[in-house]
């Protein structure tokens, strides 16, 4: 007879799909058993993963939260960073977090030095729409010492905390050597399929990167590692991967395994040829 073909991860035993949660997959026309049917292949899609949906992001170093019982303790303005040991990543802006959203911040009662405390002028700060993320935006320059003056009355949260005395966010941002220069070479890509370079670590995306004509990818900034690749073919140009869509008879964009890990040393020009 003539079939429907699908494929589930039926963990709940009752043979449907119930979640979007659930990994499924769909047979993209009917199976007709009465004549020859050729070879299958279905491609399975889950439509929570919110590592593939988004542009590719640092993970940053959130604000500790306190225990119930401490909140009342709390007689400061609570804030992190995304400074790692001290350093800031030069991929990355300096990035302070609030823990509670502020009322109010004035960029005058905020100094940025160099390390001989010399005043620093060309930058500017961002403060982002929930009012708990402040960006400082600077062209850094690597391996170089930076001084961050805060002033107590510089911000105020919705509770009307401040910082108790004149604070400084001292830091340094990273050498050039604590990276690794990466040079890629492709062949066999069809550049047709708009083919999107994806590094991983685990299931976390780390970088995307669409490749062009001259079928190649550098970064002499490339953060030391180890990384497992895919190829994910972006049909409709947006730059992320796209589940599928079974009511639109819609099926999920296809991201191709490199099998080749990579491995990127600092200080080193790591040169990769990969043949899809």
């Amino acid at each position: 007879g003539i079939y429907a073909l699908y494929a589930l991860k039926d963990e709940s035993g009752t043979h449907e799909y119930t979640s979007k949660a659930q990994t499924f997959a769909f047979a993209e026309n009917s199976v007709d058993l009465n004549k020859y049917s050729p070879p299958l292949l279905l491609y399975a899609y889950a439509d929570t993963s919110s590592d593939f949906r988004r542009p590719v992001k640092k993970p940053l170093l959130p604000p500790v939260t306190p225990k119930k019982a401490d909140k009342d303790k709390i007689k400061r303005l609570a804030m992190g960073g995304n400074l790692q040991g001290g350093l800031l990543d030069l991929h990355n802006q300096l990035e302070i977090t609030f823990q509670i959203p502020v009322k109010y911040f004035d960029s005058t009662k905020v100094r940025f030095l160099t390390d001989s405390f010399e005043t620093i002028s060309n930058y500017h700060f961002r403060l982002d729409s929930s009012s708990k993320k402040l960006t400082l935006f600077y062209n850094w320059k690597e391996n170089t010492a930076y001084h961050l003056v805060l002033d107590k009355d510089f911000a105020e949260d919705t509770t009307g905390l401040k910082l108790l005395k004149t604070d400084t966010i001292s830091f340094r941002t990273k050498k050039e050597t604590d990276y690794g220069i990466l040079r890629m070479r492709f062949k066999n890509l069809n550049l047709k399929r708009h083919p999107v370079l994806l590094f991983f670590q685990g299931e976390k995306i780390i970088l995307s990167y669409k490749i062009g004509p001259s079928f190649r990818y550098t970064n002499r900034l490339f953060e030391p590692g180890e990384y497992n690749m895919r190829i994910l073919y972006d049909t409709n140009e947006n730059g992320v991967w796209d589940p599928g869509n079974f009511y639109n008879h819609k099926q999920p964009e296809i991201a191709e395994p490199i099998k080749k890990k990579l491995t990127v040393r600092s200080d080193w020009e790591n040169e990769v040829d990969i043949t899809l």
